[in-house]
């Protein structure tokens, strides 16, 4: 055996550990991908358009000066036309005072009816009116809008209202209270149209004894605002 014969094992041994070793080294981490912090793509773009409404709102000391019509129900007579003035002053956005001038007259009918029990004058024409005035105080709790149409929105509130006034009836006058509650609908910022219900509660003695009576009032109004 020469001399390169017998070093050939050897050779081959460490030929082995050497690509033992290499195969052993770790391979160098790869470093990760960063992550995609784009939001992704929305199947539906939305493009909503917000519509800018200008509400009104009175200013403390706006005076509101209008008329209106109605029909009060009388309690032992009848439901007959009314109308009357009212004048308004607001006091801030919520809360505003007004005064209130009616008048009713009785169908000639009803009136008699009663009449004939002898509590009430037959021949006098003029009893059978009725006036009425009042100092409310109202407050406007609901505020909104009334849609007519997709295109047209106009600027609404709903209130409350209660006051005191009197009553002139039958030759007399009697304490009143009212209470009520209405809707009202503004067409532009210097006029309001409002829809009212009222009950004027006053003490009556057209059935010969005294009685507290409630008489309630239904009305339209149109109002203008300086």
């Amino acid at each position: 055996m020469n001399l390169s014969t017998r070093h050939l094992p050897l050779a081959l041994m460490i030929a082995c550990l050497s690509l033992g070793a290499c195969a052993a080294k770790p391979r160098k981490a790869e470093a990760p991908e960063p992550a995609d912090s784009s939001p992704p793509p929305s199947a539906v773009d939305p493009q909503v358009l917000r519509r800018i409404v200008k509400r009104f709102t009175p200013d403390k000391g706006n005076v509101e000066v209008g008329g209106w019509l109605g029909a009060t129900s009388v309690e032992d007579f009848s439901t007959n036309p009314s109308y009357g003035l009212a004048v308004g002053l607001y006091r801030s956005e919520d809360f505003f005072l007004r005064a209130d001038l009616g008048k009713t007259t009785l169908s000639n009918n009803h009136y008699a009816q009663v009449a004939a029990y002898g509590f009430v004058p037959l021949t006098s024409s003029s009893a059978r009116v009725l006036n009425f005035d009042s100092v409310s105080l109202g407050y406007n709790f609901l505020p909104g809008e009334v849609f007519f149409g997709r295109n047209v929105a106009l600027n609404s509130d709903f209130y409350i209202i209660g006051g005191v006034g009197s009553v002139k009836f039958l030759g007399q006058t009697r304490l009143a209270e009212n209470f009520g509650a209405g809707f009202k609908v503004f067409p532009t910022d210097h006029l309001n149209v409002n829809f009212e219900v009222n009950d004027r509660m006053f003490s009556s003695t057209a059935l010969g004894f005294s009685k507290n009576t409630n008489n309630i009032e239904l009305r339209v109004g149109v109002n203008f605002i300086f």
